[in-house]
């Protein structure tokens, strides 16, 4: 191409401004300049037939459950690194989600019992559910010597951290929560206390959990179920207890190593999530308003020293962080029915 053509189409776009360009055209030559573009989420997965409900990873492919137009029609479909379909499976029951366990393994879970997902060739395999909620739920995190459970129940204010043979290694309970729970029992009729301890003596349930149960109180908007989450990172455990406004840390055997003062969940747009990337050992914390979500990193004593990154899309779903991406479904603004995987890179500032 000539080169005054070459410097017309610069002109027409906006990239050059007619008084460089007289002054190349004098010169005979064009200086180098650069162009730089917004950095847009990639779409990972989208098709115009199915639709996304929940994703998860499985070695080195992505394993998605998806939808037809009607949403009984379900199915399991594992895609390669290049995000090229590898394998279908129709599903017969109504799916409820995919389930990622510490040590990488994925699990259906449906409305009739609990799979294991293989992914070479893509099968499944069925599994007990007193073995899956019993020993594979609860299971949150595993260092080289050591697995971690924990006895969470939503409907209950408090819970707590076991090591592999039953000791405890840290107590989270919301006090606030815990007294308002247990004062459930405290206002009952005289009539409906003598009911409860009958059936607790039968049963052997705790008289004041079946009380809020019974009251509502535990699906009422006044219920919020304790979090506070745990991170193994090399011989050390971490947890941030958000109601003693404190990180732990202690060592894989037990031993509590320190503790620090941490704040930054009493922000309001704090949305009472931490997010973990396993590859890159890096935490980041959910903060939400209007919709517009950012990710903040945090640091070994959960300091946000960081101004962290705000993603472009807003009103997201499933948002996931792995290998240095979020991820996250979306239904594009122009679309009322199609739900698409996207991921950004974090850490672009």
């Amino acid at each position: 191409m000539k080169p005054a053509l070459w410097i017309a189409g610069l002109i027409f776009c906006g990239l050059l401004s007619p008084s460089l360009a007289q002054q190349n055209m004098l010169q005979g030559t064009l200086n180098a300049f650069e162009v730089e573009a917004t950095l847009k989420p990639d779409t990972v997965l989208s098709s115009p037939v199915w639709m996304i409900r929940d994703f998860e990873f499985l070695d080195s492919f992505i394993v998605a459950l998806t939808y037809d137009r009607r949403p009984d029609r379900c199915s399991i479909r594992l895609f390669n690194s290049n995000n090229h379909e590898y394998e279908a499976l129709a599903l017969e029951a109504k799916p409820l989600g995919l389930f990622r366990d510490v040590f990488g393994q994925v699990y259906l879970i449906d409305e009739q019992g609990v799979y294991l997902i293989n992914s070479a060739p893509l099968a499944l395999h069925a599994l007990s559910e007193k073995d899956f909620f019993g020993r594979i739920y609860p299971l949150v995190a595993r260092s080289d010597s050591a697995w971690f459970f924990s006895t969470f129940l939503r409907n209950r204010p408090e819970f707590a951290y076991l090591k592999i043979h039953g000791d405890t290694l840290h107590t989270v309970r919301d006090q606030h929560l815990y007294d308002l729970y247990h004062s459930e029992y405290t206002f009952l009729p005289m009539h409906q206390k003598c009911a409860l301890k009958r059936r607790c003596a039968q049963t052997g349930e705790d008289r004041y959990a079946l009380a809020a149960e019974m009251s509502g109180f535990t699906q009422s908007l006044w219920w919020r179920a304790p979090y506070s989450p745990l991170f193994v990172d090399g011989d050390s455990v971490w947890i941030a207890d958000h109601y003693r406004d404190s990180v732990f840390i202690y060592h894989q055997n037990g031993g509590r190593i320190t503790a620090a003062p941490m704040d930054f969940h009493h922000d309001k747009a704090y949305k009472r999530e931490i997010l973990f990337d396993p590859e890159s050992r890096v935490r980041y914390a959910r903060y939400e308003h209007h919709g517009r979500i950012k990710l903040v990193p945090l640091d070994v004593w959960a300091n946000a020293h960081q101004p962290g990154q705000a993603l472009q899309h807003r009103y997201v779903e499933k948002l996931k962080v792995y290998k240095g991406k979020a991820w996250y479904l979306y239904r594009p603004f122009e679309s009322s029915q199609n739900t698409f995987l996207y991921a950004e890179f974090l850490g672009r500032e």
